[in-house]
């Protein structure tokens, strides 16, 4: 999974859109959280579509860095997760204590029946080097055997 972030952080120099209405489209909590936390100072917010990520089988991709984010900053980030349980369909997580250090999650596909994915890390649980936090929503066509096995490149 770290490939993923890696190949969507080299990805970020395409096109970016800033514009859309995703968040109120999927009424997924992290959208919210998303829209919320995006005019912090310590964030880096990045919306692409078309050409850039049809490579990948994806239609959208949504993205929100967050350097030494602080205690609200996380726990929203966290709670919106667990509130969306109910749209996660198969999961991959790793925890430290209470919190999510890692997940890679699957949700019900949308009304137009794409896959949606949701990414989030968050470095200092997992003992790597400098504290951020990253939070992907993903949507589209692409499996979740076809993205791990394009990130495996």
């Amino acid at each position: 999974m770290k490939r993923i972030l890696i190949l969507f952080i080299l990805v970020l120099g395409g096109f970016v859109i800033t514009q859309s209405s995703w968040a109120q489209d999927t009424h997924l909590q992290i959208g919210k959280v998303i829209q919320k936390l995006t005019d912090e100072d310590n964030t880096v917010c990045v919306t692409m579509k078309g050409k850039k990520v049809a490579q990948y089988n994806l239609t959208y991709f949504k993205s929100i860095a967050i350097e030494h984010p602080n205690a609200y900053q996380i726990e929203r980030i966290e709670q919106a997760i667990r509130k969306d349980a109910s749209s996660i369909t198969n999961r991959e997580e790793r925890t430290s204590g209470s919190h999510i250090a890692y997940g890679f999650y699957c949700l019900t596909p949308n009304e137009k029946g794409q896959n949606r994915y949701v990414f989030y890390t968050n470095n200092s649980l997992l003992g790597k080097s400098g504290y951020k936090v990253t939070l992907i929503y993903l949507e589209g066509k692409a499996t979740l055997t076809e993205l791990k096995k394009h990130f495996k490149k």
